[in-house]
């Protein structure tokens, strides 16, 4: 039999021996982690990654490592639910209004400086919160602005 399936004799008996033995002590350990992370995992609907759980199960009073929580979340296949970051709405969209005219024809290059202006309004990075920027680029000429670009914040 150990021909035909090409293993050693020895490593036949072997595994013989581990099978009827049962589960080791690592193996039964695994297990009762797993059920452990799972139910942690469950109980945050799906929120908390390894450092929480990890924060979780050392306060029930188990010894473990962030690594072996995140092994044992990856061997579940469980993953973490990120929440969406916050995006401001920039524009809301007034459907009913007529649509504006494109009085340079999308020809921002007039041939002379100070013939055609473009603007920007957009929301600011997080150093200034609650604040519109306006940006205003002066005598554009050739897709480079002449003048200096103006920057002007506005309390929301």
């Amino acid at each position: 039999m150990c021909r035909l399936l090409e293993v050693s004799r020895s490593g036949f008996y072997k595994w013989r021996t581990n099978a009827a033995a049962g589960p080791g002590a690592a193996a039964v350990r695994r297990a009762g982690l797993d059920a452990a992370v799972a139910a942690a995992h469950e109980a945050s609907d799906g929120v908390y990654g390894a450092p929480r759980i990890l924060a979780d199960l050392r306060e029930k009073g188990r010894a473990v490592s962030r690594k072996t929580v995140a092994a044992s979340l990856a061997r579940q296949g469980l993953a973490v639910i990120s929440p969406r970051s916050f995006a401001p709405a920039t524009t809301v969209a007034d459907l009913d209004a007529p649509p504006i005219p494109d009085l340079v024809k999308r020809r921002f290059d007039a041939g002379a400086i100070n013939r055609v202006w473009t603007s920007d309004i957009t929301s600011c990075e997080p150093a200034r919160a609650g604040c519109i920027c306006a940006r205003c680029a002066m005598g554009i000429r050739g897709g480079s602005s002449a003048g200096p670009l103006r920057t002007i914040c506005t309390p929301i």
